[in-house]
């Protein structure tokens, strides 16, 4: 009989995690944030430079669109602004751009840094009252001040849509040429 007791405690456990688990589901969220800048990888900028950092907001599992509100949790200097702090991510999105603009002072030392941190908070507009769980995450965008000239930083650019519009001519052009090759190579 102890046993059997021991046998039905192991099942009822595994029939109870499994409802916790299938009710978390709900609650999941792939709201993300994606930038190509990070502590490892720092913003390398000259004094006086201005420009932006690319953030890409991401709303990739459920099927509902999300708000993502930003604000600062440090902004040292004031070297940085956003031009909105919420954003609207529609469900199946991942390019969402936002810019963080920033201004380098003409008198920033050579070897400062600038970590400014910001705060995204991803939820669902449609859900009232309650009490509800939003997720929230937090990302450094480092900015340091070298002597060595650096690239200049995005500025708003015209010219880039044409070099997307090269690329998608290139490949529908490849796979033009491959599916060519191979229809020839059937008909021999």
């Amino acid at each position: 009989m102890d046993v059997y007791n021991k046998m039905m405690r192991k099942q009822t456990l595994a029939i109870a995690a499994f409802f916790v688990a299938l009710a978390l589901v709900g609650f999941s969220s792939a709201a993300g944030v994606a930038t190509s800048i990070w502590q490892e990888n720092p913003l390398k900028v000259n004094p006086g430079q201005e420009g932006y950092i690319e953030i890409y907001l991401q709303n990739m599992v459920g099927d509902e669109d999300l708000i993502f509100d930003i604000e600062y949790e440090d902004n040292p200097g004031d070297v940085t602004r956003l031009d909105r702090m919420r954003y609207e991510v529609p469900f199946g999105r991942s390019d969402v751009l936002v810019k963080l603009n920033y201004k380098i002072p003409e008198d920033a030392p050579i070897g400062q840094s600038y970590n400014v941190r910001l705060l995204f908070r991803a939820f669902n507009p449609e859900v009232e009252g309650g009490i509800r769980s939003v997720p929230a995450f937090g990302r450094v965008f480092p900015i340091h001040v070298v002597e060595e000239e650096v690239q200049p930083s995005p500025q708003e650019d015209v010219g880039s849509a044409s070099y997307a519009f090269v690329w998608y001519l290139v490949g529908v052009l490849v796979i033009a040429g491959v599916a060519v090759y191979f229809v020839m190579r059937r008909k021999k």
